[in-house]
């Protein structure tokens, strides 16, 4: 008889799930499911919150999570209200908001997804714009930008954000005296929050600029352009040397339908290194591989194999990097023969590594006689300094580091007013907001734009200077989030220069 009550018990159970299923987080029938699976043909979009520690993967309609910390899946939510299709849609999170967002793949319609609720709402007052398929998205200041694309028979070189308070997209202004970039379908791109600057990657345009014209061959761009929230200007940044490889697509290897661009390549800040996923042109087959650039000193590095071995085994869809862990997260399936569902795997790589397979030759495009005309203006500058540095015996030179306070009130080439910036960050001995050292500064001056003016001025000025000093790339004053407010950022001095126990 107790077996027969232990069954009954049973039954009672899954009768109530069957009535309040739809109350629980995680629905019975995958709930049990310990990775997530990828469909042939199907969807596979993957985005991290660093914060959280933890990625977002998107199989299909299925939403899941990777703990970094514990090294586990979790499945979280069906995603069965969202009314699109999840292929006809772009994903990403949104770090500022704490949210998940899905996006028309043209741009127009915009769902939130709240965590840990999963509640899923659509806020725009928008459609299916149709407009830019094949964009670039990005977060900044918690809003979602997107750039370029194609649609209704044009590619474009447009930048245009979700507006949450009007519930519609915006086109973002530009300096109308500015240069653009060409229009086009960008290959990927990211934005350094460090600078609020976007770097935009190659990508498919044609001669005549449109794209459903079968006369006309595609060109493959190589370019990088920089846009600068600053001052709302494109600058045309470099230009990638022709070689034997092309920028990887997932779907081109005919598995995959889509992945979301969000994470189609990731940035290393503290070596200024962006890694763009490519592969050999005649031979996609053979290997992954990343095509490192310094998009600080414009150092184009030789291609490295990413160690997954060839596309008979896995295949990468997602990139992404983990500051806290120092290193980067690659999302891809396993490659099975004769199968329509393929395990999701998570790679981790650290930065170490792809550091230290960094060439020392640069792979620009120069002939020899460039490098010896380059040479040549080389050595007619180091002859200029040279004979300033005879003339002017009180020219800066070197500082020995790491800077005491004696050092600090000591600087020359430094004005008073940045000499004074510098020691009082110096005695805090913390960060501070802007407030703070606008305040200290220039506390007769109400003007709060003239204020930030003056402000990144002379930040900008005192960390020029101390490169030049150090003929360096490192900056003494650095910026960091506000834990208490992701919107905004403190100051202070940068530890690895300064010896705040110094007298």
């Amino acid at each position: 008889m107790s077996l027969v009550r232990v069954l009954l018990w049973l039954i009672l159970l899954f009768a109530q799930g069957l009535l309040y299923g739809q109350n629980t987080a995680e629905p019975s029938a995958i709930s049990g499911l310990e990775t997530p699976v990828f469909h042939d043909q199907g969807a596979l979009y993957a985005d991290i919150d660093t914060a959280g520690r933890r990625v977002f993967v998107v199989t299909n309609t299925n939403l899941w999570q990777y703990d970094l910390n514990r090294n586990q899946w979790k499945f979280l939510d069906s995603l069965k209200s969202i009314s699109d299709e999840i292929a006809d849609l772009e994903f990403g999170y949104n770090a500022e908001k704490q949210r998940l967002q899905f996006w028309s793949r043209g741009v127009g319609k915009m769902y939130f997804v709240d965590l840990p609720t999963f509640h899923v709402k659509r806020v725009d007052h928008s459609f299916n714009h149709h407009n830019q398929f094949g964009h670039y998205p990005f977060f900044y200041r918690g809003a979602l930008y997107t750039f370029g694309g194609y649609g209704f028979w044009e590619w474009h070189n447009i930048l245009t954000f979700y507006n949450a308070e009007l519930s519609e997209w915006n086109i973002q202004t530009t300096d109308p005296e500015g240069v653009l970039p060409a229009e086009r379908v960008p290959d990927t791109g990211f934005l350094n929050a460090d600078t609020d600057e976007l770097f935009i990657y190659g990508g498919t345009t044609t001669a005549n600029q449109h794209p459903d014209d079968q006369v006309i061959s595609r060109m493959a761009l190589r370019d990088i352009w920089k846009f600068s929230f600053e001052n709302r200007r494109w600058e045309k940044w470099m230009e990638l040397p022709q070689e034997e490889f092309s920028f990887y697509v997932p779907r081109e290897l005919n598995k995959i339908r889509y992945t979301n661009a969000i994470t189609s390549s990731f940035y290393i800040p503290d070596h200024s290194l962006w890694c763009l996923p490519v592969v050999l042109k005649d031979n996609p087959d053979n290997g992954f591989y990343l095509k490192p650039v310094n998009v600080e000193t414009h150092r184009v590095y030789n291609r490295q194999i990413l160690g997954l071995g060839n596309s008979n085994r896995l295949i990468p869809t997602n990139y992404m990097y983990d500051p806290e862990a120092k290193e980067a997260i690659v999302i891809g399936i396993d490659n099975l023969a004769r199968a329509t569902t393929y395990p999701v795997r998570v790679l981790r790589i650290s930065e170490k590594e792809i550091v230290g397979k960094l060439d020392n030759e640069s792979l620009a495009d120069f002939t020899k006689w460039y490098y010896l005309l380059g040479l040549g203006i080389v050595l007619i500058f180091l002859a200029w300094l040279y004979l300033k540095f005879q003339a002017d015996p009180n020219s800066s030179k070197s500082l020995d580091l790491p800077l005491k306070r004696s050092d600090i009130e000591a600087l020359s080439g430094f004005n008073d007013e940045e000499k004074t910036l510098l020691m009082y960050l110096f005695d805090e001995q913390h960060f501070l907001d802007t407030q703070q050292i606008e305040e200290y500064l220039w506390a007769g001056i109400e003007n709060y734009d003239y204020r930030r003016k003056l402000r990144n001025e002379i930040i900008t000025s005192i960390n020029d200077k101390f490169r030049e000093h150090q003929d360096s790339s490192g900056k003494l004053i650095i910026r960091r989030k506000d834990p208490d407010d992701k919107r905004r950022y403190l100051y202070g001095l940068n530890e690895k220069f300064v010896d705040f126990q110094g007298k």
